[in-house]
């Protein structure tokens, strides 16, 4: 009898032994799955050797490498969980907009599938000693994804983000409208607003600006 399904364990491809911060963006489905038939011979009932459930390439484009039932080969001892892996080593870099849209469809579609908490979305490292999926990604980047999607839905939008330089008393502020979860960062998203403009403030000036809603402002260090 197969273990009930409680998390989503996220992964990127990372560096590679010789280099661990190399760009492996490039790698695909096809690639893993050649080199994981070498290493494992483990097929799928979908007729697949790759170790993860589903990959996600650079382009955005999803594909499935084992049934969500299935023991993978991703993360020692959380095998029978789904198991997730974006192409890209996000120590170096960040997933592309397309991979990010992809992910957060899919993570609504089987958190909801599975009734899988979201707080039970992780990364790798969560159960190894690993940064996979990525130094530059916050712990909680991918579960953050459908906190973002559930705001959107309800059309709430934050028009500012803001943050406060470490050790510069002068106030900087993102101006667009970003949907974000309430109580996020800016940092933690720094990487997605490239839309957006970046100004500087005096004091005076930012105490005309109005927030549309509640944010945690916090130092950029």
């Amino acid at each position: 009898m197969a273990a009930p399904l409680t998390y989503i364990i996220v992964h990127h491809t990372g560096g590679t032994h010789s280099s661990p911060l190399a760009d492996t963006s490039h790698h695909t489905f096809e690639l893993i799955n050649a080199f994981h038939k070498e290493k494992w011979q483990f097929k799928s009932t979908l007729g697949y050797y790759i170790g993860y459930h589903y990959f996600i390439n650079k382009d955005g484009r999803m594909q499935q490498g084992k049934a969500d039932t299935e023991h993978g080969a991703h993360t020692i001892g959380y095998n029978n969980q789904i198991g997730v892996c974006l192409a890209g080593n996000f120590d170096l870099s960040y997933p592309t907009q397309a991979q990010v849209d992809t992910l957060r469809s899919f993570l609504k579609r089987k958190t909801a599938e599975y009734s899988i908490p979201i707080e039970k979305i992780v990364p790798h490292r969560t159960f190894a000693q690993k940064t996979c999926y990525g130094q530059n990604l916050s712990d909680t980047w991918a579960s953050t994804l459908l906190e973002r999607a559930e705001v959107s839905t309800q059309q709430e939008r934050a028009d500012m983000i803001v943050y406060k330089q470490a050790n510069n008393p002068k106030l900087y502020i993102a101006v667009g409208t970003v949907l974000l979860p309430i109580d996020t960062t800016f940092n933690a998203y720094a990487h997605d607003l490239g839309h957006a403009t970046i100004i500087e403030l005096t004091d005076q000036e930012f105490s005309k600006f109005h927030l549309a809603r509640s944010l945690h402002i916090t130092q950029r260090t």
